[in-house]
């Protein structure tokens, strides 16, 4: 028998979970090869310490410790992502409330600032007749109003520059999205709520019934 047929049997055996000496061969060749009789001992070694240690039984202390650190260690976990899910369920519902929409924000205070530029009387001058290019005659009035507006568009300007006036625009925005997201379900609750109450006894109103005329009786001898 050669060394590799040996290391092959051995295998087939050690598959089944059989001591070397079920095959007679194994012995033979173990006793002329020396690295093969180290093998031999090996596997035999192997085998006892495996059956050794089915053998043994735990104690049910042991066991119930076990089975109660494995149930300690996953509840623990268990709370630890639950308070991980609350926390960033928290803090995505304060980003949303408390950090405003920039992009609208921008839009509204440069149509805000467009428009009062419109506003205020403009400086540039063009080419043109002695007739055109000559200076404008405004009346009194006509000048203290336009005075005012061009006072009231820089007032306009400077508050839109307050930190203030512009938490104020962006809390009455969000406030208008809390709103808006809340309104379907004020609605859907209306609705079940008149509906548990046309169940209820006495839920539904009587309507009063209209009071009929009675008839004005005529004795015939009245009549002419």
């Amino acid at each position: 028998m050669r060394c590799k047929d040996f290391d092959w049997r051995m295998q087939r055996l050690l598959d089944s979970r059989l001591p070397p000496e079920h095959d007679h061969q194994l012995i033979a060749h173990s006793a002329v090869c020396l690295h093969c009789e180290r093998v031999l001992e090996v596997q035999r070694q192997l085998l006892a310490t495996t059956a050794l240690s089915s053998t043994v039984e735990t104690s049910p202390r042991l066991t119930a410790g076990v089975l109660s650190a494995v149930a300690r260690q996953s509840s623990a976990r268990r709370r630890t992502r639950r308070g991980l899910l609350a926390c960033a369920l928290a803090a995505s519902l304060t980003w949303l409330l408390l950090v405003p929409d920039e992009p609208r924000e921008n839009k509204r205070v440069a149509r805000t600032a467009s428009e009062t530029h419109q506003v205020l009387p403009s400086k540039s001058h063009t080419r043109g007749t002695p007739q055109q290019n000559a200076p404008e005659v405004i009346e009194p009035g006509h000048r203290e109003n336009r005075t005012l507006s061009t006072r009231d568009a820089q007032l306009v300007l400077n508050r839109l520059k307050t930190p203030l006036a512009q938490w104020n625009m962006r809390s009455s925005l969000q406030m208008r999205q809390i709103a808006d997201g809340l309104r379907p379900i004020a609605t859907s609750f209306s609705i079940a709520l008149d509906a548990l109450r046309r169940t209820l006894p006495g839920g539904k109103r009587r309507a009063l019934s209209k009071p009929q005329a009675g008839r004005v009786h005529v004795p015939r001898s009245g009549l002419t």
